[in-house]
């Protein structure tokens, strides 16, 4: 399983040094969605526990950003992507 987990990771990490646009998030992704509210941004994190502070600036990155996705990968892999208007990754996140 270490091996799997490496393999999925070392994906994730391609994407972001790439600077990969949502398609090719999508492609390499198990699934997405797109997060349009600010309350579904909410229920996304709720997992990784953040402060008050890290939540403020993830809200205002969210409503700066001209698209943020949530990608989903095997083994509970998680990538939360804020692009810009070009297609471009301002902000990931990743956990799992």
């Amino acid at each position: 399983m270490p091996d799997a987990w490496a393999a999925i990771h070392s994906k994730i990490d391609r994407l972001e040094n790439s600077h990969a646009t949502p398609a090719e998030w999508t492609k390499a992704a198990d699934g997405s969605e797109k997060i349009t509210r600010i309350s579904q941004l909410h229920t996304t994190l709720t997992t990784l526990l953040l402060d008050a502070s890290e939540q403020r600036q993830l809200d205002k990155l969210f409503r700066t950003s001209a698209r943020t996705i949530h990608f989903g990968f095997e083994c509970n892999y998680h990538a939360l992507v804020f692009f810009d208007s070009n297609d471009r990754p301002v902000r990931i996140l990743k956990w799992q």
